[in-house]
């Protein structure tokens, strides 16, 4: 009987470690597993090459919008929107639908991006649709459209299927940007309800009226022609020493003309004379300087490397991502930082003089006066959309002109 007992204590010592054993291997597995590691097990018996017993992995997640009808990764078929694991490898991914631009797109899994994750909508096979009204310049407001025909300086009213509702004749006005007007020193708004412009800014000395190129910024007014700083509060003007598109110069502030949050910084001890030299990243002005990005007023170094470009034209942020363009060894470069990851490109075909960018629905836009690109992350190349006389961009629209004609696209469906 005591031997029995001895016996039976022996089997549960035996279950116990047998358990144990396989717990803890279990939990090896598990840390290994959310380290990145899985194990490889290969029946493969033909090769002759060693194999390793755990293998580094990364997730891929691709949406498309709207689904593709085939997306394949290094010629394998993938489901969209879907996590998936895959070997630290360099990946090659084709998507496909009838009736839309097909995207290619190149990226590595490896331990520097061991997670990639990408958002792309697709962009219908182009077609032009004709906007019987003629104008120079339109922008929206609310659920209408302000067009502005230069030529006999009438200001039309268009709803959203560009039908004509409201116009007026604006003989004695200046039309300055967007729905601002000048009249003999004063600045006026366009009001809907009355169809007419309304007073903005009180009179100003300094604002002439032949003034045509203005920016309302932080409800002050710039006017370009004079270079002039209009204050609507203080009635003070402000001598402007450099403009550089979004960043507008003076001798004690810079001015933002972008959508970023800031919109004014006062300088203090720096002496910043190039504008050109000015940007704004992560809703902070910066200005370069030896090669390198310096804060204002701290003069301390930031932390991201720009190792990849030597002069920096122009800097935009799309919400926690940042793009910088400029120059590297002559050659046109631009920068994409996501997190810790950079997208780099060298691009000849793109004129830098008067490039705005802008994102939409993970869209980049590129647009000179004569044309549009536009750029997916991890797209080794831009497509040109438009070779016309462009007049803006206005979320999925594109508006141009040919052969004194107004055309739009909807370069992707709401």
């Amino acid at each position: 009987m005591i031997q029995s007992y001895k016996d039976e204590l022996k089997i549960k010592r035996r279950k116990n470690i047998i358990f144990w054993i396989v717990v803890f291997a279990f939990a090896s597995y598990l840390f290994l597993f959310f380290q990145g590691y899985y194990l490889n097990i290969s029946f493969d018996f033909k090769t002759n090459e060693p194999q390793k017993v755990f293998k580094q992995f990364g997730i891929i997640n691709i949406l498309t919008l709207p689904e593709a009808d085939n997306i394949t990764i290094n010629w394998s078929n993938y489901q969209n929107n879907s996590r998936s694991i895959f070997d630290f490898w360099n990946y090659s991914v084709k998507i496909s639908k009838s009736w839309y631009i097909p995207v290619s797109l190149n990226f590595n899994i490896n331990k520097e991006n061991t997670y990639y994750t990408n958002t792309i909508n697709l962009i219908k096979k182009l077609y032009y649709y004709p906007i019987w009204e003629s104008f120079s310049s339109i922008y929206k407001i609310d659920n209408y459209y302000l067009a502005y025909d230069d030529k006999i300086k009438l200001v039309k009213i268009l709803d959203s299927d560009f039908k004509l509702k409201k116009a007026f004749y604006a003989k004695d006005y200046i039309y300055l940007w967007q729905n601002y007007f000048s009249l003999y020193w004063k600045v006026y708004i366009y009001d809907f309800n009355s169809n007419m412009p309304i007073p903005y800014l009180s009179k100003v000395t300094s604002l002439q009226a032949t003034c045509k190129v203005s920016r309302i910024i932080s409800w002050n007014l710039f006017c370009y022609d004079y270079m002039n700083y209009i204050s609507k509060d203080l009635n003070t003007n402000e001598n402007i020493t450099k403009i550089n598109g979004d960043i507008i110069l003076t001798k004690n502030y810079v001015y933002n003309n972008s959508n970023s949050n800031w919109t004014s910084y006062k300088l203090e001890n720096e002496e910043i004379s190039n504008s050109e030299n000015i940007v704004h990243i992560l809703w902070l002005p910066y200005f370069l300087k030896d090669w390198n990005l310096w804060k204002f007023q701290k003069w301390a170094k930031e932390k991201f490397e720009i190792s990849l470009i030597d002069n920096i034209v122009k800097a935009q942020n799309f919400w926690d991502e940042l793009m910088l363009i400029g120059y590297k060894n002559n050659q046109k470069v631009f920068i994409l930082l996501d997190f810790n990851r950079k997208y780099s490109w060298v691009f000849s075909e793109i004129n830098l003089d008067n490039l705005e960018i802008s994102k939409t629905n993970w869209i980049y836009l590129f647009k000179t006066p004569s044309s549009v690109y536009f750029y997916y992350k991890w797209w080794m190349n831009l497509i040109k959309i438009i070779d016309w006389d462009i007049l803006d961009i206005i979320w999925n629209k594109i508006f141009f002109k040919k052969d004194n004609k107004n055309y739009y696209i909807n370069f992707w469906e709401e």
